[in-house]
């Protein structure tokens, strides 16, 4: 009986050992995975910065590049809906409208022209470029009382991510219109008394 319990305690040390030895094997195992892993999880913490950072710049670029497209459209407005005919002169189109709509015959036209290609069933915009930022205003401050028995209309001049802006948010503007609230799209941002609207899930 003796022999017996001696032949499972020496059996059961060496379970144990072999255990311990396993254990320590892993054990170095797992700190030398780990002395490989550190390295390259700081690595890719630094990666994912450097991307960032340069996602940062790329979009201050962009941002840049739109203000400096924003400005070159300053005095910039367009007349949609306008049908195009042969021969015509758009200046002259522009010039007579200024004057018998808006009564702005003083307003000076430094350029018009047909815009785009335009569609089946709209001929391309009138882009025009006025001289005074100031005749522009005024343009599309009364547009819509002044066109109202036209069948064209007058738009500001936008950038491509200035006009994806605008209709980013069309249907919140015109739910705020309901309640009362008017914003103006101004320099790339709906805004409400000058200042730009924060957009939020009650709107």
């Amino acid at each position: 009986m003796k022999s017996t319990l001696d032949d499972l305690f020496d059996q059961m040390k060496k379970l144990e050992s072999n255990l311990n030895r396993s254990i320590e094997f892993q054990s170095a195992r797992i700190d030398e995975l780990t002395s490989k892993v550190d390295p390259l999880t700081k690595q890719n913490e630094q990666l994912q910065k450097e991307v960032q950072q340069l996602k940062d710049r790329i979009s201050l670029h962009d941002e840049q590049l739109n203000k400096q497209e924003r400005f070159s459209r300053r005095n910039n407005i367009r007349i949609v809906g306008i049908p195009a005919t042969e021969g015509e002169n758009c200046v002259d189109i522009v010039e007579e409208m200024l004057t018998t709509k808006f009564d702005l015959s003083d307003a000076v036209v430094e350029r018009a022209h047909r815009d785009g290609k335009g569609t089946p069933s709209r001929s391309p915009h009138i882009l025009i470029k006025l001289l005074s930022y100031r005749d522009k205003l005024d343009v599309l401050r009364s547009a819509k009382s002044a066109l109202k028995d036209v069948k064209y209309f007058i738009v500001d001049d936008l950038t491509k991510q200035d006009l994806a802006e605008k209709k980013k948010w069309a249907n919140q503007v015109k739910e705020l219109y309901t309640k009362g609230i008017k914003l103006r799209f101004f320099a790339g941002k709906w805004r409400r008394s000058g200042q730009p609207h924060t957009f939020g899930e009650s709107d």
